[in-house]
């Protein structure tokens, strides 16, 4: 699956299509922030490195979970990570055990 064109249209031009998602743009933002409001702040003792973006696949979340794990550990950080799951049929939270589980139980970003 690809953008759509008038995602990246060029030289600033606009096309019908991207003016018409304007409003639903505003929408979402308004939607954002009153979920931003209702949520519910927590304190932590340990540090919390938190990868991730509004984009759906391809950003390279993985490579960098992966990369920032294996520095940390490298530091004598003990790490652990926490994955939704993408695509598993389990229902969480549970911890993941690459010789008791598989991608379509738990997801396979998870099993990484």
């Amino acid at each position: 699956m690809l953008a759509p064109k008038f995602w990246y249209p060029e030289k600033n031009e606009k096309s019908i299509s991207s003016t018409a998602l304007i409003p639903l743009g505003y929408i979402y933002a308004l939607l954002s922030k009153f979920r931003m409001l209702q949520s519910v702040q927590k304190h932590f003792d340990i540090p919390i490195v938190c990868i991730g973006n509004l984009n759906v696949g391809g950003t390279g979340k993985t490579p960098t979970t992966v990369s920032a794990a294996q520095f940390l550990i490298e530091k004598g950080y003990d790490v652990h990570l926490v994955s939704r799951g993408y695509g598993g049929s389990e229902k969480g939270p549970l911890r993941v055990d690459e010789r008791l589980h598989e991608a379509s139980e738990v997801g396979d970003e998870p099993l990484l």
